[in-house]
Formats: C-alpha cells, structure tokens, sequence
C-alpha cells in the first residue's frame, strides 16, 4: 500500500554527543523515539557480534580478540544481542550498518533466533555484501551504499548518478544510502525513474534537512534527531512524496 510519508528520522550511531554505539547512546536515542536507530556492527574471533564503527576498541583489534578478552579490557563493549533487547523495548527498527563482510554469518544466526516485530535495514554495503545477505537471506532489506562521488574519476555527474541506481536496480536492493554531500536534485529526480527510495546521511544543518525533506527523500540520517523533528513539523500539512511505508508498522506482513 501506498502512502503519504514524510521522511523517516534516523539517528545517527555517534548521535547526541554521546560516544558512539555505547549503552548512553542506545538509550538516549530510545528516549528520543527516532523512527529508526543506527548501529555499527563487528565481530569479534569467536564470532561474537559488538556494536563498533572502528576495526579496534582500544588496543584490542576486534577480529583478532575472543570476545572475553574484549570485554575483559573493555567491558563498556556493547553487544548486538543487547542492543536488541533495547530496541525492542522501546519497539524501534535498527539500522544494521555492517563494518565487514565476515559479520555477516554470526550477524544472520543472531536475527534469526531473535523475533522482533520491528524491521531492521542493512547498511553499509558494496556489492559483495548485498549479494551474500540476498543469497542466504532473501527477504532482507539491504540498502546499496553510495560510491562517494569522485568528480576527478567521473567528471559527468550523471555518469555518477547513473551508475549508482543500476546498482541498486541490478542487486534488487530495497534503496540507496548516500552521503549528503553527493546528492544533487538531478540525482533525485532521476532515482524517480527507477522508482527507488533515497537515504541520506549524516544531516545536521537546518536549511539542507529543508531541501532533502523537498527534494522528497525517505529517510535522514542525523545526530540531532530534535531539529530535524522541528524542521519536519514545519512541513506538516504539506504534500510530501508516496512512498510504501507499510512495512515499518506491519515488518512480518
């Protein structure tokens, strides 16, 4: 089903100036009811899965750590199991941004055993790893993330544009997240054509949340989840872009 939508408030994993992927982030941003909750995911050698945006917590790479040894030099590590709990406390969706391929296998093993009834989205994906989430686990929604446009490499932004939505359109991804600073109104007025949502991070300046939330994209990600809801009432009222969003409220359906 189709509907009106206006663009869905994702928070950022640093968000609020809390350190990023810790417990006071986690439930900051519960309290702040965002729409969707960013995390950064690892895994550690025994396959433990741990919210980190870094390959290393303190001195500890965290490939190369058993998760004890983790948390025995930095017990303030969080990991996704907790994180889940926390989410579906407060029925929020997670935004899953995967840091490397090798988390994936322990990352699919924990979704499966957890029932949530809140979606959850997969970010921070190339083509390897939108392939091997579809292939072994086909219902996923897996965002293609955006090449950052090198306009030395590329000098047409079109060329740019372009290449990045056939991507998304061959892998059958469920949208395409991309840097703010590389989303032009050409990029948006041609992702109509395919017919695919854009994702757009990390926003926090008033008058560019302004042009994205005209320009019609799905979702923004921000640290500063209050002003991007203040400048989102201030549209309220308006005709804002048909997007099926269906799937937030009924995930299983």
């Amino acid at each position: 089903m189709t509907t009106e939508h206006r663009p869905l408030i994702t928070v950022h994993s640093g968000g609020f100036s809390t350190p990023a992927n810790s417990m006071a982030y986690l439930k900051l941003a519960c309290e702040k009811r965002p729409d969707i909750i960013e995390i950064d995911v690892r895994a550690t050698l025994d396959n433990v899965v741990i919210l980190s945006h870094d390959p290393a917590v303190g001195d500890s790479v965290i490939a190369e750590a058993t998760s004890a040894q983790l948390f025995e030099t930095n017990p303030t590590v969080i990991t996704l199991e907790q994180a889940l709990r926390i989410c579906e406390d407060h029925r929020i969706g997670l935004n899953l941004d995967i840091k490397e391929q090798r988390v994936i296998d322990p990352l699919l093993r924990i979704l499966d055993r957890h029932e949530s009834e809140r979606p959850f989205i997969f970010s921070g994906c190339g083509r390897p790893e939108v392939e091997e989430l579809h292939r072994k686990s086909p219902r996923s929604r897996v965002l293609y993330n955006a090449d950052p446009w090198d306009w030395k490499k590329v000098p047409d932004y079109r060329d740019y544009m372009r290449a990045q939505l056939s991507a998304v359109k061959e892998l059958n991804c469920f949208g395409l997240n991309i840097s703010c600073e590389d989303l032009r109104p050409e990029f948006m007025g041609y992702s109509r054509l395919y017919d695919i949502p854009i994702l757009v991070w990390t926003v926090d300046d008033e008058e560019r949340m302004q042009e994205l939330i005209t320009l019609g994209v799905y979702s923004i990600t921000t640290n500063n989840v209050d002003l991007l809801r203040t400048v989102l009432r201030r549209n309220s009222g308006r005709k804002l872009r048909l997007y099926d969003t269906d799937w937030i409220k009924h995930p299983k359906q």
